[in-house]
Formats: structure tokens, C-alpha cells, sequence
């Protein structure tokens, strides 16, 4: 899944384990090459999510 579509946009993710929700603004992508295989990104929220651990990602902006 590539995530640098939702850089510098707010998203609402699903994590893949739990089904828990979580929303922010993405202020950090960095491409697979640099982040062993996958893509991650960060929220403003704190967060760290690597794109193996999202069901489902939307921009809400």
C-alpha cells in the first residue's frame, strides 16, 4: 500500500489487528526503501504507522 498520497492530509485510519480507530493530521512519509519494505507514516498526533499495519486509510480533508 503507498501512503504518499496522504501526506499533508488529515486521515482516518483502521489498524489491520484491533479494528481500532485513530485520526491526524500526516506530517511525516517516508517511502519503502527508506523504512525496511514499507512505507510509514507519522501523525501529528504522535503517532508512527507503518502501511503492513492499516485495514483502511482515508483523507477526511
Amino acid at each position: 500500500m503507498s501512503l504518499s498520497q496522504y501526506y499533508k492530509h488529515t486521515v482516518r485510519i483502521i489498524y489491520k489487528d484491533d479494528g481500532t480507530m485513530i485520526s491526524g493530521y500526516c506530517n511525516v512519509f517516508v517511502p519503502a526503501p527508506d523504512n525496511d519494505g514499507v512505507d510509514g507514516i507519522a501523525l501529528d498526533t504522535g503517532v508512527w504507522i507503518d502501511a503492513d499495519e492499516i485495514k483502511t486509510i482515508e483523507a477526511i480533508d
